[in-house]
């Protein structure tokens, strides 16, 4: 499954993308558990390339995952399907709720921290 998902990073670096992504939704089929977060990357892959029916479908395959990365995920496909609209604003708020300084971040407003945690947990502050 390593090798695998290293060879889907490889063909997305050749500019071989449509083979990456493919790669990466076999390992998806093959280990829906995804306890490598093989699905972030697919997501990252598939808003690069626009493929926003794709990404709808990957979305759905995890509805429970709580991440920020997901949320700010859901809340750009919200965006770009459906434009600025009070729905795809909630999105962003909910999107917020899971991580408040990315906005920040994004618009450069805020530079990341020079000391990271060790370690970290779904639902705690991150502790140097």
């Amino acid at each position: 499954m390593r090798a695998r998902l290293g060879l889907a990073h490889s063909l997305w670096t050749a500019g071989r993308r449509d083979e990456a992504v493919q790669h990466l939704q076999d390992l998806l089929r093959l280990n829906p558990g995804d306890n490598q977060g093989v699905r972030y990357t697919l997501a990252g892959f598939l808003l690069f390339l626009d493929r926003n029916n794709d990404l709808d479908r990957l979305l759905q395959q995890y509805p429970d995952e709580s991440s920020a990365a997901w949320a700010y995920t859901k809340a750009l496909l919200a965006f770009r399907q459906q434009g600025d609209t009070p729905e795809t604003r909630h999105a962003l708020q909910e999107a917020r709720k899971t991580n408040k300084h990315v906005p920040a971040y994004l618009l450069v407003k805020s530079s990341r921290p020079t000391n990271h945690p060790t370690t970290t947990a779904q639902g705690t502050r991150a502790k140097p």
